[in-house]
């Protein structure tokens, strides 16, 4: 099986993320209220757009970071198993498709707002993250004087990743 230039540990990490979100929709929003915000169809793409970015992350991660994970004696798959160019082009896909979902997201949670502020509670609860994360990474690469088009990997969870690979450090770190 391909694993699309992730290691056994990233691809059990998105597993987490995705197995937390589920978590916090049946446990503490449905938990708490009968009020339902998103279709079932509508939280997997929510779910999926989350993955999608995290594993594009990842790769890019990967990609920037192959000397100093051959220096650590970490596993090197970029540049190995994956070629170089394959890596951009799979960053590229899964975090344009991820954007692309959550955009669509935004638009349905924009309407589902108009119609019930109960809805727009929940959308802004569940989009905040995207949301400030994107714009302090924006922000601090301006103030850098770095082109908000170049490709980086200075996300949060890319940061994260890159001072452990313990799923709990990353996954509270993002709390």
């Amino acid at each position: 099986m391909m694993n699309l230039g992730l290691p056994n540990t990233q691809i059990q990490n998105l597993l987490i993320i995705a197995l937390t979100q589920y978590l916090i929709r049946y446990t503490l929003i449905l938990g708490s209220t009968n009020y339902f915000s998103l279709t079932d169809f509508q939280f997997f793409l929510l779910v999926l757009s989350t993955v999608l970015i995290a594993a594009g992350g990842n790769i890019i991660n990967d990609y920037f970071d192959t000397k100093v994970d051959f220096l650590n004696k970490r596993k090197v798959i970029i540049g190995k198993t994956i070629k170089r160019r394959w890596a951009i082009i799979l960053h590229w896909t899964f975090s344009a498709t991820g954007v692309f979902i959550g955009f669509y997201l935004g638009c349905v949670g924009l309407y589902a707002a108009g119609q019930d502020s109960r809805l727009g509670a929940v959308w802004l609860i569940l989009m905040m993250p995207f949301v400030v994360d994107a714009t302090c990474t924006l922000i601090r690469r301006l103030a850098q004087g770095k082109s908000p088009a170049q490709g980086h990997s200075e996300h949060a969870y890319q940061r994260l990743k890159r001072t452990s690979d313990s799923v709990l450090v990353i996954n509270v770190g993002l709390l």
